[in-house]
């Protein structure tokens, strides 16, 4: 009898396993939200956008009995937070879908009601309250799907990245001051920026003048637009819209970020350059500016440039002027001539 007992035990522990085992969990995480502006720790669990969707799914021809949990942790804090639900039955072969902190299988609906946090991170609700938005860092969501013993029965989990000051910074070429123009004078032009992280980006392009610029709005139709771009830098195609000769332009690039208050755009400052047309760029020209970087007495200014490389690539006079016009004697580590 007692073995009897015992065997009915174990077929019944191994049903529970086999029963178990068979709801799992899946999902994703919104590609375009994996950099936030999240303002308080209560905005995971009713975030407007869906941050992360997830399919639960019982496999087995019984009901099952579990309860979620989604936590919230990160790389400098450890765990901060956490949410759950009461325990709930999956009918058999039935299949819900969690979206932030509402876990639905139409008509049914669970909400996850049941938030803690974390007593010692006083760091972070120190740096929250003072910042008013939670700070910089790598965060960890992580929703487990329990039964009535809180054994884990599945698992799913992704990161994202909390970055509270995204700007998009002109480099090149141009300045700030359009009182001080930059002059540019060819039509290979590279427009360059940088940001701190990447983003798509929309890259405007506008003739100057005085009424159009108001901090970093420009109030006007781009004369040229590039939109989409995954890049830091733009070649002005040859296609675009020819520049006029001494005509000043106004040059912007400008992302967007999705925000847990809507959407946002963010701005680089405008720079300003006047085109100057291109000009007659002569052997000697290159030489002597070529000679005074470099510190090289031996060439004659008279010399004959035959062909240009760059890693190994043949570019024209306009480019290497362009570039060496750039240059200063600080950026050069070594430079060697030989015949």
């Amino acid at each position: 009898m007692k073995r009897l007992f015992n065997f009915t035990l174990l077929f019944i522990l191994i049903l529970t396993f086999n029963l178990y085992s068979n709801v799992r969990i899946s999902g994703t995480m919104n590609r375009n939200l994996r950099i936030l502006y999240i303002y308080n720790l209560r905005d995971i669990a009713s975030f407007q956008y869906p941050l992360f969707t997830l399919t639960i799914n019982n496999d087995a021809d019984t009901t099952a009995y579990c309860h979620l949990m989604i936590t919230l942790s990160s790389n400098r804090f450890g765990e901060i937070t956490y949410l759950s639900t009461n325990q709930f039955p999956m009918n058999p072969h039935e299949i819900w879908s969690l979206q932030n902190n509402t876990i639905t299988n139409s008509p049914k609906q669970i909400v996850l009601s049941n938030f803690e946090i974390n007593p010692n991170i006083e760091g972070l609700i120190n740096e929250t309250l003072s910042q008013g938005k939670l700070p910089e860092d790598i965060y960890y969501i992580r929703v487990e799907v329990l039964d009535s013993y809180n054994n884990v029965l599945s698992m799913w989990s992704d990161q994202f990245t909390i970055i509270n000051s995204i700007t998009i910074t002109s480099i090149f070429p141009g300045t700030i001051y359009k009182n001080q123009p930059f002059l540019i004078n060819t039509s290979l032009i590279k427009f360059i920026w940088n940001s701190r992280i990447s983003m798509s980006y929309n890259f405007y392009l506008y003739e100057y003048s005085p009424s159009i610029v108001s901090g970093l709005n420009i109030g006007a139709n781009p004369i040229f637009k590039a939109e989409n771009l995954s890049s830091r830098s733009l070649h002005y195609p040859q296609t675009a819209p020819p520049l006029k000769s001494g005509k000043m332009y106004v040059w912007q690039v400008t992302g967007d970020i999705i925000t847990s208050s809507g959407g946002r755009i963010v701005k680089s400052d405008p720079l300003y350059f006047v085109y100057g047309g291109i000009s007659s760029i002569t052997d000697e020209m290159i030489i002597k500016r070529l000679k005074y970087l470099l510190e090289i007495r031996n060439i004659s200014n008279r010399s004959k440039i035959v062909d240009i490389k760059l890693n190994d690539k043949h570019i024209s006079r306009q480019e290497l002027k362009q570039i060496i016009d750039n240059l200063d004697k600080s950026m050069i580590v070594q430079a060697e001539v030989t015949k």
